[in-house]
């Protein structure tokens, strides 16, 4: 008998804590996350801060997916055309930002936010499209088909409505996996501050044709 799929819900507000703290043990060895937050003391702390800030905003303009229990993954999409606004952000706290993050680690993520949504407006030719904002599965649990599962509802819609979807991946690692779920690189995003280099390779996964059903 085949394994039955995991259970994609939506993630419930009461759920952002353990949510966040999912995401950020997901992301602690992450390059671009290291980056955005030098300060190796509070690294941790502030990381955790920035997941459950994502996930404050991204339901005003998109959903969050999750799967498990307790909790294995979580996937935060924002809905085509829709654009995350000061008004947004206020409403999820960005103004305590600096306070939670730090000056710099604060100016940073913003100005990463600005520039890699001005490159993909430019890559998608100004085209609407579903926007992987965050994907995170827990990292005892790679390999386990959380992950597919976690994405299959919105890459379905995308396709179902014609759309592409794209995401900003931050780990060179990850690009098979992501490939592996039809995505593409379109351009590599680099960053320089002083000797440290990283960088972000913005992916597309093209909109598949669905098979008509018969009449």
């Amino acid at each position: 008998m085949a394994k039955a799929a995991p259970k994609v819900q939506v993630l419930k507000n009461d759920r952002r804590l353990e949510a966040s703290n999912l995401m950020a043990r997901a992301f602690l060895a992450d390059p671009v996350y290291q980056y955005l937050i030098p300060n190796k003391k509070s690294y941790e702390r502030r990381l955790k801060w920035m997941m459950r800030f994502m996930l404050r905003i991204c339901p005003y303009r998109g959903v969050v997916h999750c799967v498990g229990e307790p909790l294995q993954g979580i996937a935060a999409w924002l809905k085509p055309g829709e654009k995350v606004s000061f008004l947004d952000e206020v409403k999820a706290g960005v103004l305590s930002a600096p306070f939670h993050l730090g000056i710099r680690s604060a100016w940073r993520s913003n100005s990463i936010m600005a520039e890699t949504r001005k490159n993909r407006t430019r890559l998608s030719e100004g085209k609407h499209y579903w926007y992987l904002w965050q994907f995170a599965v827990a990292p005892e649990s790679r390999g386990k088909g959380y992950g597919r599962a976690l994405l299959q509802p919105v890459l379905e819609e995308a396709d179902a409505m014609g759309i592409d979807c794209w995401l900003d991946n931050s780990n060179a690692a990850n690009i098979p996996i992501y490939e592996a779920l039809g995505f593409r690189t379109v351009e590599e995003y680099t960053i320089e501050n002083k000797k440290q280099i990283v960088k972000l390779w913005h992916m597309c996964r093209r909109a598949e044709k669905t098979k008509k059903k018969d009449r």
